[in-house]
């Protein structure tokens, strides 16, 4: 229940600062309802729970389809430090000091939180997974790809 919460947040947060959330990145709104950020945010979950898996099974050695609900909800609490940007974007329009938030200084947020977020997937993979970190480490940074490569394929 708490995750669903957690994605709600997310998608709230997302929908008053017109954004939506794909996966580990922020794209316009444009034009976009409510409902559809927020099925937007639930289906970015999964498809990170997905892609994790997908990894962990075509790239270890023994591997098992593990399919651990606890790395499942544990995801959208990974993905909770990605709320402060889109926080930060409600909060500059409130109090119209849009001025700070240019474009290098939004890039240098979001790809701070991105880190973050990274490594709380990294961290919630590595135990609920009950991997050695090196695995948790190339699994998280191959999904990390995969989500880069999906966001060029959608920009582009």
């Amino acid at each position: 229940m708490e995750a669903f919460l957690a994605i709600a947040i997310i998608g709230w947060v997302s929908f008053h600062a017109d954004l939506i959330s794909i996966l580990i990145f922020f794209v316009d709104k444009s034009g976009f309802e409510s409902i559809a950020i927020m099925l937007e945010a639930i289906a970015s979950w999964i498809a990170i729970w997905i892609l994790f898996e997908l990894v962990y099974h075509f790239t270890t050695p023994k591997p098992r389809w593990n399919l651990d609900l606890g790395f499942l909800i544990s995801i959208p609490f990974a993905l909770l430090p990605l709320t402060l940007f889109p926080t930060v974007v409600i909060i500059t329009k409130q109090f119209d000091i849009e001025i700070i938030l240019t474009s290098i200084t939004a890039t240098i947020i979001l790809v701070t939180l991105q880190v973050w977020t990274i490594g709380m997937l990294y961290k919630a993979l590595e135990i609920n997974k009950e991997i050695k970190s090196e695995t948790a480490t190339r699994i998280t940074l191959k999904v990390t790809y995969i989500c880069i490569a999906i966001i060029l394929i959608f920009i582009l």
